[in-house]
């Protein structure tokens, strides 16, 4: 079997972000979440087009103070 970065089950993070940030470049601060509006953002987009799913996350965004309040909503909302 061919040894690559994923053959140690323990992966450094930090090793992986290097590599990626010399291939693509620095992640721009503007396009950087916090990690639980990413998660949100992510779990929009895996069912929507990008367009459409920024709309939906700019709306979620918008009607909601923060996602605690989202959390807590009822689910008709």
């Amino acid at each position: 079997m061919q040894e690559n970065l994923f053959s140690n089950p323990v992966v450094d993070l930090l090793l992986i972000r290097d590599r990626l940030g010399a291939v693509l470049g620095p992640i721009r601060d503007p396009q950087r979440l916090n990690p639980v509006s990413q998660f949100v953002r992510s779990f929009i987009g895996s069912r929507n087009y990008d367009h459409n799913s920024w709309q939906a996350f700019a709306r979620l965004a918008q009607r909601y103070r923060d996602w605690n309040e989202l959390a807590d909503a009822p689910v008709a909302e």
